[in-house]
């Protein structure tokens, strides 16, 4: 039904572009799961030294970098770039690697990384929709009256929220938007602390990000306590942990994606 409607498409000069979701229900679902498993082949690259696995390996993190690409998801291809940057950084610390052998080792990644971003400069339907801003777009103006009902929500439900996974039936019955938008886009505050916060109040949410930022952090601690041959793991596991809170920061996923 949504791809009959094109709820899945981008349209640009009245051409309709289709955006890549997998079998899941939409792309930045998609590119969240693919932004979550990249760390892992990010990572064996680095360890890898036979050439046919190093180059099976590289292209099955190209075709899942691509692939985030083409669901058009601004916020998750940026994370994509930075997910690579600080994966390589990563391992120039914890594992004793030089800069330059790391450069190296990654080179055709790094160019590819680089063809992609200049072609998404180059190309003019990429280029409108990721750099220019248009005051008049609809998911702009979406996003921002779904922050102001999630700031109604707070103020009058601070400690408790009004419950887990409640936040589309209580915007249903008490619409708080200027041009009551329930009535038109019945979906959830555009990012996770502003849900989470709406839903179990603010001290949950806090709980919520002091309880993941210190798992992080004691993995991060530890990498160099551990055998090199598992230090890979500690760091992918570090790192999608990682992507996972920077990317809900603007992004919405429902009760199971959170999971």
């Amino acid at each position: 039904d949504k791809i009959g409607s094109n709820a899945f498409a981008f349209s640009l000069n009245g051409i309709s572009y289709f955006k890549v979701v997998g079998t899941l229900y939409g792309p930045k679902t998609f590119s969240l799961f693919i932004l979550l498993i990249l760390p892992l082949p990010l990572a064996l690259l680095q360890r890898t030294k036979q050439s046919l696995i190093l180059y099976t390996i590289t292209l099955i993190f190209l075709l899942g970098l691509l692939s985030i690409v083409l669901t058009l998801s601004r916020w998750e291809i940026i994370i994509a770039f930075f997910e690579v940057v600080l994966t390589l950084f990563l391992f120039k610390k914890f594992m004793s690697q030089s800069l330059k052998k790391i450069l190296i080792k990654n080179k055709v990644l790094i160019l590819t990384s680089l063809l992609l971003i200049v072609f998404s400069i180059l190309n003019p339907f990429i280029r409108e929709r990721f750099f220019i801003i248009n005051p008049d777009d609809n998911s702009l103006k979406t996003r921002i009256e779904l922050f102001s009902q999630a700031l109604n929500m707070i103020q009058l439900h601070p400690f408790t929220g009004v419950g887990g996974d409640a936040f589309r039936p209580y915007f249903a019955n008490y619409d708080f938007t200027e041009n009551g938008l329930s009535q038109r886009f019945l979906a959830p505050v555009h990012s996770l602390y502003f849900l989470m916060a709406t839903e179990i109040g603010l001290f949950g949410v806090f709980i919520f990000i002091i309880s993941m930022s210190g798992a992080i952090l004691f993995f991060i601690k530890r990498v160099k306590t551990l055998p090199e041959n598992k230090r890979v793991f500690a760091i992918a596991f570090s790192l999608s942990s990682l992507i996972f809170l920077l990317d809900e920061i603007i992004e919405p996923h429902g009760l199971q994606s959170r999971v």
